[in-house]
């Protein structure tokens, strides 16, 4: 499966969608800090922790991850960012959907 990446994603996009998507098949919310940790233990190509936490504000502008309405340092994947994952989105042809939330 090939995935349609566009010019905003940086080397932590991926790596935080797949862990955010497993995550959610688990009905479960996790921290940057939490997601971080989990990245840097599986990942071979590991981005540095500034690059991990830098990615979140492109992930929730343009619709791949969203925020807990109870707690919004906690996140989920969205259903763009499981088609994102499974290469059924080209995300350079996505527009941001919120620009005021970083």
């Amino acid at each position: 499966m090939t995935r349609k990446r566009a010019e905003w994603m940086s080397k932590a996009t991926d790596p935080i969608l797949v862990v955010l998507g497993w995550a959610t098949d688990a009905d479960l919310w996790l921290s940057k800090s939490d997601i971080n940790a989990n990245i840097q233990l599986l990942s071979g190509d590991q981005p540095s922790k500034n690059t991990v936490y830098r990615a979140f504000g492109d992930l929730v502008d343009y619709g791949f991850i969203t925020p807990c309405d109870l707690d919004s340092s906690m996140f989920q994947i969205t259903e763009r960012g499981r088609g994102y994952l499974q290469g059924e989105l080209d995300a350079s042809q996505i527009e941001p959907t919120d620009e005021t939330s970083r």
